[in-house]
């Protein structure tokens, strides 16, 4: 049966609202996935999707629908390729179709496992794979260490908390998944800019949707001068 994304868009509001909204027609025909990994899945959806649909996958009002607790979710897929078919074609929304299928099918192995559809042990392992720090990075940050100045070591800790989720724990960016540059090393898109340019775009423009309780245009002006004083000192 062909399945309108109109129709689905509209029962699901799964399209991110400020997002740029997207409607498409046709409908998904049986289509050979992989195996989903449901904890590899976690990993990705932490560093892919957490930033619409939140941390724990709960939604964020607004922005995105929750991926949990959504009986009719299982409705409109029932089948792991048909939403796995869905997360490929349409996801992520900041580069939508650049998830391989075996991505698309993890991430949808880690949805049905987070709902209990493949059983208590699965459910148990993502809700902790959601739950865990991220691993820290094999080489610290540059900055890191007792000689940081308050500033920098409170834009570190917001930078961590707001900005790592798209622009990675170690500011090397998420260009093909989430879309957001690399902001430190050899790739970064700011170096050379001054404390004070990098203030005022933070301040204007960040972050660009709700994440972790901070909403878009929420931070201060010593937030955002805390945060590019850390990140400028990663350019150094």
């Amino acid at each position: 049966m062909r399945m309108r994304w109109p129709l689905l868009a509209a029962a699901l509001g799964i399209l991110a609202a400020g997002c740029g909204q997207q409607q498409a027609t046709g409908g998904f025909h049986q289509i050979s996935y992989p195996a989903g990994n449901p904890v590899a899945g976690a990993k990705l959806f932490s560093t892919t999707c957490a930033t619409c649909h939140g941390s724990n996958a709960a939604g964020v009002s607004g922005v995105a629908p929750a991926l949990v607790g959504r009986p009719s979710l299982f409705t409109l897929y029932p089948h792991q390729w048909q939403l796995a078919a869905f997360i490929q074609t349409y996801m992520p929304k900041t580069n939508p179709g650049s998830l391989s299928k075996q991505q698309a099918a993890d991430l949808a192995a880690f949805v049905y496992a987070l709902n209990g559809k493949l059983g208590p042990a699965a459910k148990s392992e993502v809700a902790a794979s959601l739950g865990r720090p991220p691993a820290p990075p094999s080489s610290p940050p540059p900055s890191s260490g007792a000689g940081l100045t308050s500033a920098i070591a409170a834009g570190q800790s917001l930078y961590q908390r707001v900005c790592a989720v798209c622009h990675g724990t170690n500011g090397e960016g998420n260009a093909n998944n989430s879309g957001a540059p690399a902001l430190w090393g050899p790739n970064s898109v700011v170096k050379g800019q001054s404390v004070g340019q990098l203030a005022s775009f933070i301040k204007a423009n960040m972050p660009l949707v709700k994440t972790n309780g901070v909403a878009p245009g929420s931070l201060t002006q010593q937030q955002a001068t805390d945060l590019a004083q850390f990140i400028a000192q990663q350019n150094k």
